[in-house]
């Protein structure tokens, strides 16, 4: 499978290095490979990747065995969207920002994972391990406090039908 798109943001979770691509209808995909293949590609770079569809936590992704810049470009700005409109499958790999009210803030061993509401609904964020510094922890907030978040969509579902289980992974 070959496909083209912008790079949106790189991840790094739990040893894994995770590419979000933005093609031009605005869907997203993710690409997952070594350091060798995607270590140079930046946000903002056009690409075209080649590689094999595969399912990562349930999640498609593209196991890429190669990768070609096309040339540089603006870095891709995050879609706006409400906090009930996040949680669905065809924002899998999207960049987004929404706001919510903080429900809970939990400390697991692979990061923080932060609960946030709007009305009725509620959205899983996280911020991996591999992400903390000091201006970053999720554990300064508190349950009642407003913000805003950035991050890709991503899945974390491991058993059939795949169909649950989304979250943001914070980028910014």
């Amino acid at each position: 499978v070959s496909v083209h798109g912008q790079v949106a943001e790189r991840l790094s979770i739990h040893g894994s290095l995770l590419v979000a691509v933005k093609d031009d209808e605005g869907n997203g995909l993710i690409l997952t490979g070594s350091d060798f293949h995607l270590g140079s590609v930046q946000q903002g770079d056009r690409i075209v990747a080649d590689g094999m569809v595969r399912r990562l936590r349930g999640m498609p992704v593209l196991a890429v065995n190669e990768v070609w810049r096309e040339k540089r470009d603006n870095p891709v700005e995050p879609v706006r969207m409400r906090l009930t409109d996040v949680p669905s499958l065809p924002n899998i790999g999207r960049v987004i920002s929404t706001e919510g009210t903080v429900d809970t803030v939990e400390n697991l061993a692979g990061g923080e994972v932060l609960k946030l509401r709007e009305g009725g609904d509620t959205l899983t964020v996280s911020l991996p391990k591999e992400r903390h510094n000091d201006d970053a922890r999720l554990s300064q907030l508190h349950a009642g406090d407003r913000v805003r978040i950035r991050g890709v969509v991503l899945q974390n579902c491991p058993a059939p039908p795949y169909d649950s289980y989304l979250e943001v992974v914070l980028t910014g």
